[in-house]
């Protein structure tokens, strides 16, 4: 990618500012706030792994195998869904058009996360028997299980809300506005660290997946909030 900026006459190196247009530069701030972002969030990952390793000996495999589940959902339901509308939020925002953004982002938003919610929930029922059938082998116990399976069920409800998120991120980024993402991880990380410390010393394991589904919902309210505020502002200007 860096040979092909290159070839665009774009050098990723270079420190004359004459090279730069408005476009690459608007294009690097909106990129390092996406990998500031990005870092903050995956800290949360670090963060679970961290504080479940002060539970005790297991703790770790059982975080690990009660959130696989939800690590494949999340990389192929609200990634996707997000990824294939970034095109036509992007394009309805370069034409002006935030008047027809809001009613297209409310109806993407309710149908997904009423959708996720049906899917969410005959998850939760069936996660006992999604580990037996798919973990319960060989040394896998039925304490084992039982563990996995509590653990499965709590990190599955943050999906609704992972939907969202997706939904609403995307947004912002065709708003070219991903400094907003900023604060609002920031928060989620924080957030999500001081209820692992809370929730663990009661639920253990499945306290971690617990608050991870509180930030997450904490995230998504305060994207909904900074998406509304934006929209008014920017309809507030065109007329």
């Amino acid at each position: 990618l860096g040979l092909g900026l290159r070839s665009m006459g774009m050098p990723r190196l270079s420190h004359d500012a004459s090279q730069w247009n408005l476009r690459s530069h608007i294009a690097t701030r909106e990129y390092g706030s996406l990998a500031i972002t990005n870092l903050v969030l995956g800290g949360s990952l670090f963060l679970d792994q961290s504080m479940a390793a002060m539970l005790g000996f297991g703790a770790v495999s059982v975080l690990n195998y009660g959130t696989r589940l939800v690590a494949v959902l999340l990389a192929v339901g609200p990634e996707a869904l997000g990824i294939t509308l970034l095109p036509r939020f992007s394009r309805m925002v370069a034409e002006g058009g935030h008047r027809q953004v809001r009613p297209v982002l409310k109806k993407y938003l309710s149908i997904a996360m009423f959708a996720s919610t049906i899917i969410t929930g005959a998850l939760v029922c069936a996660s006992e028997l999604i580990v037996k059938v798919v973990l319960k082998h060989g040394a896998f116990s039925a304490s084992d299980t039982l563990a996995v399976a509590s653990v499965q069920r709590l990190s599955l409800l943050q999906l609704p809300f992972a939907v969202g998120v997706a939904l609403l991120s995307r947004f912002i980024a065709s708003a070219k506005l991903n400094r907003t993402l900023i604060p609002i991880s920031t928060v989620s990380l924080f957030l999500n660290a001081g209820l692992n410390l809370l929730l663990m010393q009661r639920f253990s394991v499945a306290g971690i997946a617990l608050s991870t589904t509180f930030a997450q919902a904490a995230m998504f309210i305060l994207l909904l909030v900074a998406v509304s505020r934006i929209l008014r502002s920017q309809e507030t200007l065109t007329c």
